[in-house]
């Protein structure tokens, strides 16, 4: 999954790259509108499968196999 922020300044991706039953946690990889990597974002016990900007841009969610979302 992916998810631009509102300002359509930084892209947010997320799947599931070390198997298919989503138990290894896979951290969403963050880039800027140029195509440079920032900061991965980590915290859930299994891979994320979907991630969502909140309206102001400064809150990204991600919902998870291990049945949690975490905000970031």
């Amino acid at each position: 999954d992916l998810a631009w922020s509102p300002d359509g300044k930084r892209i947010a991706l997320c799947g599931i790259l070390g198997g298919t039953d989503g138990s290894q946690p896979e951290p969403v990889r963050l880039f800027d509108d140029e195509g440079a990597a920032l900061p991965t974002l980590a915290g859930h016990d299994g891979a994320i499968y979907n991630v969502a900007f909140l309206p102001g841009g400064s809150t990204l969610v991600g919902g998870g196999y291990d049945g949690r979302l975490h905000a970031w």
